[in-house]
């Protein structure tokens, strides 16, 4: 075997290296004890009591595609860990031929460089898979830069999966609303029932409510699926000043679905309209928070992207404690769907098990680099770029 440079696999079994050449298992030794009976009536075993037994680690990581081992950033792992493996054992990752699964094995002296070797590779498998499951319930923009759009593009672009609830279909562009046609408020509890039914989420965004039935339903739909993460993001005027909510659902709002929730992220105008106080300064913000806090809310963040400053202020608050995020004002009038993409962001983060005021701080810096990045697109309020945290593979620019 030294003279042909065999090598054999068997990383399910017990292993025996055979100098630096190559591994054998049980399979293996069983095949020579027959041999040598056959031959000359002896045992193999004594033969191979020279070899020392060299530890493994074995690792099977479920996957949707098998193939996902082709990508460039996993074969780069891979690389990385035979690297380090190399001259002191032996590293194999494999697709299973049976399950979807990929095997990895490593095996060497050391017990500490093969879990090494193997958390790399991992660690890669991980970051190519979503991390959590999120439904957004909100209405659609035709121009894709705000809504359930925008949504989508965020909980992908941070590596979970979307599910989507639909409330309204609007005809809009970055100059403006033309029209809002309303989703049955019973085809939005199915979208909620059944979707969940099917995939339960990790967290659930909740956007663009314009009317009082459909707040209802949505209320119904909780209740039903019972989801605790749960981000409010209270849709209630487009970028362009128009009005997407009516009075009685603003007061259903209030009273109802705000105690349901984890987090409302009003914003400077829809904080004003919640709880009937002018919002000039970060101290207005705090008393606003407060109100709302007041209402049954368990966390507030109220985002003073309106407020003429240098240095944008996002306050977070609730029972125990008061935040502050700060993020650099980026002169720009494209800032389309920049609501709906936080509240979507930290729904994202909270999913994956981040604490609530680290899901806000992270959703603020994603949000700002997205704006930092923006597209230009369209000859009003433009969007911003949701790909900003993503890195296009060569083949597919």
């Amino acid at each position: 075997m030294k003279k042909n440079k065999f090598n054999l696999g068997g990383e399910q079994s017990g292993h025996i290296i055979l100098g630096k050449f190559a591994t054998t298992g049980d399979g293996l030794l069983v095949a020579l004890e027959i041999l040598f009976s056959l031959r000359k009536g002896k045992k193999a075993s004594k033969y191979f009591n020279v070899f020392k037994q060299t530890p493994q680690v074995l690792e099977n990581i479920e996957v949707k595609d098998k193939n996902i081992i082709d990508d460039a950033h996993c074969k780069k792992s891979i690389k990385l860990a035979n690297k380090i493996i190399n001259g002191k054992g032996r590293l194999l990752v494999r697709k299973s031929g049976t399950e979807p699964k990929i095997r990895i094995m490593a095996e060497s002296n050391s017990k500490r460089l093969n879990k090494k070797c193997i958390s790399i590779i991992k660690k890669q498998l991980d970051k190519l898979k979503p991390k959590s499951k999120v439904l957004i319930i909100a209405g659609s923009d035709s121009s894709g830069g705000a809504g359930i759009q925008a949504d989508i593009k965020t909980v992908t672009a941070l590596g979970s999966y979307a599910m989507t609830a639909i409330t309204a279909i609007t005809a809009q562009n970055t100059m403006g609303v033309k029209s809002i046609v309303s989703i049955d408020p019973k085809e939005i509890l199915n979208q909620i029932v059944f979707t969940c039914k099917d995939i339960k989420p990790d967290a659930i965004k909740i956007g663009m409510l314009h009317s009082s039935k459909v707040i209802k339903s949505v209320i119904n739909g909780l209740n039903k699926v019972r989801i605790s993460k749960i981000v409010l993001d209270p849709v209630m005027v487009a970028k362009n000043g128009a009005r997407l909510i009516d009075n009685k659902a603003i007061n259903i709002l209030k009273k109802k679905l705000i105690k349901k929730v984890s987090l409302i992220t009003p914003n400077i105008p829809e904080a004003e309209i919640l709880t009937k106080t002018r919002i000039k300064s970060i101290e207005d913000m705090i008393n606003a928070a407060n109100i709302l806090f007041g209402y049954g809310a368990k966390n507030v963040l109220v985002k003073g992207g309106h407020l003429n400053k240098k240095i944008v202020l996002d306050v977070f608050l609730n029972e125990k404690e008061i935040k502050i995020f700060k993020n650099k004002r980026i002169s720009t009038k494209n800032t389309h769907g920049t609501g709906c993409t936080l509240s979507s962001a930290i729904a994202t983060y909270f999913s994956c098990g981040k604490a609530l005021k680290k899901s806000c701080e992270l959703g603020t810096k994603y949000v700002n680099s997205a704006i930092g990045s923006n597209l230009k697109y369209g000859k009003g309020y433009g969007p911003i770029n949701h790909l900003s945290s993503v890195v296009i593979k060569k083949r597919f620019r």
